[in-house]
């Protein structure tokens, strides 16, 4: 008995999670229109996208049996098949954590409930958002309408207080610090390459061949190859650490000739981006605006197997007389998890 009541709540878990998904995509409020996504975009993507929200919504049973299909189908379509087979893990994924969340956390199911209750009673749009985030997003919980006290609180939390000077500072930047970054990157949108890229022709040549690979790996915020300077952030990054050495000149903190060192990461999706991740980041760089203060360093999982090859393996054997082999430097990289690349850097 107690068992079926437990599965009894576990399923009402992920049915208060389709209501509260199916909230937040076909409200007005929503900016989107689910429905002419899945049923008129021409582009596969998109609808793919939309068939993954339906299928987790509880819109009618005809909306989301459709989307379900058009999930399964497109898992015989190569090009779209390897997206496809996310979306399907996912789904199975994100019901296991909320039931596994709902199960550990007796706060978080209530949570989802009065969530749920706000959208099946009609509550204000400010009020179900603020229901949702108490649950998805406790840290904005209580901010709507109190917008300047939460500021305040915030910036009294970030204050910082010097109590006494640095009796070692920092007094040669350029020498005595190595700025480390990373960079996500994959492959250009389709958009991009058919709208006369500005991309080399050595890097269009590798392009739709990479473009065929199975994507290895899936970031939050890749780089796509190609999009217009003011959307790419590794240039924003680095131009603004560009600004801030010359700066540090014009204060006499440095020497007119002193570079920086910034170590970067190259994190990318296919193989076959590793081979040309070093040429795109350079090709950036040369085509908008000089980088003179800055001594930049690029490591892909290429560069950092060769170390491990080149270097780690036999310094183990000369200097520990042990005999270890790539298994051993797993952790030793720049692509998947971002522990890899964060470890790398440090």
């Amino acid at each position: 008995m107690i068992h079926a009541t437990c599965q009894i709540d576990m399923r009402k878990s992920v049915r208060y999670l389709s209501q509260i998904v199916s909230y937040l995509v076909t409200n007005p409020n929503s900016g989107m229109d689910i429905f002419a996504q899945f049923n008129q975009s021409s582009h596969p993507l998109l609808k793919l996208n939309a068939a993954f929200l339906l299928s987790l919504s509880s819109v009618s049973e005809t909306h989301k049996s459709a989307a379900k299909k058009f999930l399964e189908d497109s898992l015989s379509s190569p090009a779209i098949s390897d997206y496809a087979g996310q979306y399907i893990r996912v789904i199975s994924q994100i019901e296991e954590e909320i039931v596994t969340q709902a199960r550990q956390i007796p706060e978080f199911m209530s949570g989802m409930h009065r969530a749920a209750d706000a959208i099946h009673a009609g509550q204000s749009s400010a009020g179900i958002q603020e229901r949702i985030w108490q649950v998805f997003f406790p840290a904005a919980a209580g901010i709507l309408g109190n917008e300047a006290k939460a500021i305040a609180k915030l910036r009294e939390k970030r204050k910082v207080k010097v109590h006494r000077s640095n009796p070692d500072p920092v007094r040669d930047p350029g020498n005595e610090i190595i700025f480390t970054s990373n960079i996500l990157l994959t492959t250009p949108l389709n958009t991009v390459i058919g709208s006369g890229s500005k991309l080399s022709a050595k890097i269009l040549d590798r392009i739709e061949k990479i473009k065929r690979e199975q994507q290895k790996y899936w970031y939050d915020h890749p780089i796509p190859l190609g999009i217009p300077p003011e959307n790419n952030e590794v240039l924003y990054g680095i131009h603004a650490l560009e600004q801030a050495t010359e700066f540090e000149k014009a204060r006499g903190n440095m020497r007119p000739d002193d570079t920086v060192t910034c170590l970067l990461s190259a994190s990318v999706t296919h193989d076959g981006l590793h081979e040309i991740a070093k040429d795109y980041i350079e090709h950036e760089f040369q085509n908008s605006g000089k980088i003179k203060n800055l001594d930049m360093y690029v490591f892909t999982e290429n560069a950092t197997d060769r170390i491990v090859a080149d270097i780690l393996i036999p310094a183990a054997s000369h200097y520990l007389d042990t005999e270890l082999s790539h298994s051993d430097f797993e952790m030793f990289g720049v692509d998947g998890e971002y522990g890899r690349h964060y470890s790398f850097l440090k």
